[in-house]
């Protein structure tokens, strides 16, 4: 009896000492869960998103809608400032095959050689920040008085009447030019460009539409070979979207875009006299640069329209988030982005298979610079060639500049026949 009570005494010992040891084992398990390494990373990034998002909050507060700017036809704001160009010297094409995409193709030449067809693009996505009389001076001037324009006001017939029928309020800004072709009316063409990032509530605009998708990428980083993963990841940002609100989708900038494009492209949707639009402007052409150019490729994709954007966040991965969904085959057909080194932009969502990556010759320290659609301009004309358009003065300052790696944006400058200036007096008149 004494052995078996001592027997049931040592089981006894055993079990709760067992009991201890797995108590402590778990123990040690719940704080490295709760405050190991990996919790407090985690713990980092969601305070880094949540004073990201606060920052955003406020500095929208702040600057308001178009603080600063003056007012603008179809969407309130727009730049004073006019370019300053130099018509006396040039950039020769480089020779190289260093972009091959300085000319896309024949059918995207608003009345332009096929060599400057890019940089044409370029400089057509950023009249949209301009106002309406310094757009019209800067187009005339780049593209030359023999070039026929014709400019869409908020008070032409065919604008009017689109922003009267669109009740969903939108606060996105654009503008439509016509280059008619009367030779070949069938290769007229209608340039519809996107206004970008301009203010805080701009910046809310992108969250809205590509944050998912840019935590998709950034939790792939993090996994080693994340992109087997890709698939999963369009699930995810699909199924989070389904959170999303109806207002609030309703207020997305690209469903305005999208009803004007197939507004214009109504055979009923008339002129000022007994042509419709799309009779004159068989062609349209949709640009943007930043959120502008992302617009731009959400809405061409939606409508089966020609879209050249410059630094525009991409649509791959978010693609089934947009009503009406966009596939792959349409990004591919239509959409073309360029993709200036050191851009972070235009690295959010996933590249389409239409893109040219471009130089950044801003410092090493500025990939903010990277971002400016000026900075952009400067490096097709640069790298393409100017063929016969004038040169921003802003290029040939930056190859003044000794901060930057610009000087080249200086030394390659060629006078055009004729011109004996000299060339360290250019633009300082």
């Amino acid at each position: 009896m004494e052995m078996d009570n001592k027997y049931q005494g040592d089981e006894s010992h055993n079990a709760k000492d067992e009991k201890w040891r797995e108590e402590h084992r778990l123990g040690l398990i719940n704080r490295e869960i709760s405050s190991g390494s990996k919790n407090f990373f985690w713990q980092c990034v969601f305070l880094f998103f949540t004073f990201a998002f606060c920052g955003i909050c406020v500095f929208a507060i702040n600057t308001g809608e178009g603080k600063g700017a003056e007012a603008n036809t179809q969407g309130k704001t727009g730049i004073k400032n006019r370019y300053n160009f130099t018509h006396t010297w040039e950039y020769k094409d480089s020779g190289t095959m260093e972009y091959p995409s300085c000319s896309i193709g024949e059918n995207f030449i608003p009345p332009s050689k096929n060599e400057t067809s890019l940089v044409d693009f370029a400089f057509l996505s950023k009249m949209a920040y301009r106002s309406d009389d310094n757009a019209e001076k800067d187009m005339k001037e780049w593209f030359g008085n023999e070039t026929k324009i014709e400019y869409f006001t908020n008070i032409s017939t065919v604008i009017k009447e689109f922003e009267d029928s669109y009740k969903d309020p939108s606060n996105v800004v654009y503008k439509l030019f016509g280059f008619p072709n009367e030779i070949e009316p069938e290769k007229s063409v209608a340039i519809l460009s996107i206004k970008g990032t301009d203010n805080g509530w701009d910046i809310l605009a992108d969250a809205q539409l590509w944050a998912g998708a840019a935590i998709s990428q950034f939790v792939r980083s993090l996994i080693p070979l994340g992109s087997l993963f890709t698939p999963l990841l369009e699930d995810l940002i699909w199924f989070v979207s389904l959170i999303e609100s109806k207002n609030l989708r309703n207020l997305s900038f690209y469903q305005k875009i999208t009803a004007l494009v197939n507004h214009l492209d109504k055979n009923t949707t008339f002129l000022d006299n007994d042509t419709t639009f799309k009779q004159k402007y068989p062609n349209l052409i949709l640009t943007g640069h930043s959120l502008g150019g992302g617009l731009a490729m959400i809405s061409g994709a939606q409508t089966n329209k020609t879209v050249i954007a410059l630094s525009g966040p991409n649509a791959l991965l978010s693609r089934r988030t947009f009503e009406p969904v966009i596939t792959p085959e349409a990004l591919k057909n239509y959409t073309f982005n360029i993709v200036p080194d050191r851009d972070p932009v235009p690295r959010i969502d996933d590249l389409s298979k239409n893109f040219q990556r471009i130089q950044c010759r801003t410092s090493a320290n500025n990939f903010i610079g990277c971002h400016f659609g000026d900075q952009s301009i400067c490096e097709l004309l640069l790298s393409c060639g100017s063929e016969g358009r004038p040169i921003p003065c802003n290029c040939i300052e930056k190859g003044r500049d000794s901060n930057t790696r610009g000087d080249i944006f200086f030394e390659r400058l060629t006078p055009v026949p004729g011109n004996n200036d000299d060339k360290n007096s250019t633009c300082r008149q």
